[in-house]
């Protein structure tokens, strides 16, 4: 016969120890502020951004594919706002290599809701054509935004 002191299962003292740690886990995240999150996405989105206009720059300067190569910023009328990385002299001719979507907490405010913008790397040069800025924001919160601004000589800045 076994021992009474071994049977498998779940002490009283257990069950409690767990309920205790949920019940914290659940009141730091309500008292935490759901700021921090957006604030997160938000600087997220603006580096990747950063990261893949300096990428299509580098890609035209280096004459990737023989090729120009642009990003093309999309404000959706309705769904998640995404950018597509092209290659090609213009995006209506060229090809599309990747599609990036913000997070859902994020929305462009430049380019306008139902517009796109293109910044289009010139071969060799790296000199951009359109683009300017683009602005991207918190949904709920568009006061709290990012801007990444593409000079006239191929620099990022945001």
């Amino acid at each position: 016969m076994k021992d009474k002191a071994c049977r498998a299962g779940v002490s009283l003292i257990e069950v409690i120890i767990v309920m205790g740690i949920f019940v914290v886990l659940a009141a730091a995240v309500r008292f935490f502020p759901i700021e921090y999150f957006y604030a997160q996405s938000l600087e997220d989105d603006a580096s990747k951004i950063v990261f893949t206009l300096r990428g299509a720059y580098n890609r035209a300067v280096t004459q990737d594919q023989a090729s120009a190569w642009g990003v093309r910023f999309v404000n959706g009328a309705s769904g998640v706002d995404y950018y597509q990385v092209f290659k090609g002299d213009s995006f209506a001719t060229g090809t599309v290599v990747e599609r990036i979507n913000l997070n859902e907490s994020i929305q462009f405010t430049t380019p306008p809701a139902a517009s796109s913008t293109d910044v289009l790397f010139a071969k060799m040069s790296g000199l951009p054509t359109g683009g300017g800025s683009i602005i991207i924001s918190v949904i709920t919160e568009a006061s709290s935004s990012k801007m990444i601004t593409v000079l006239p000589n191929g620099q990022i800045q945001y």
